[in-house]
């Protein structure tokens, strides 16, 4: 797991670079994750035998957790740094 020691060793052009990676990271692994959610619940409902599929689909959210709370610290760090 990245550290606020790790962001701290990083230019803030570097953390720039970071973010925007982060963000687009997380973009494309949301939209895959909704379009996931959406077939699962879809399957989940329509099939009897299926059912359980709903619950996997629900444990979907927490694969996008860390990457938040990674661009969470990085945009604290930025502004930390900005406002030196």
């Amino acid at each position: 797991m990245i550290t606020k020691q790790d962001h701290k060793a990083l230019t803030l052009e570097q953390l720039y670079e970071k973010r925007q990676l982060i963000k687009r990271i997380l973009t494309g692994l949301g939209a895959v994750m909704l379009l996931a959610f959406a077939a699962l619940l879809y399957l989940a409902f329509t099939d009897p035998k299926l059912r359980y599929l709903a619950a996997i689909a629900f444990t979907l959210f927490p694969v996008y957790l860390p990457n938040l709370i990674n661009l969470m610290m990085i945009n604290k760090e930025i502004k930390l740094r900005e406002a030196l």
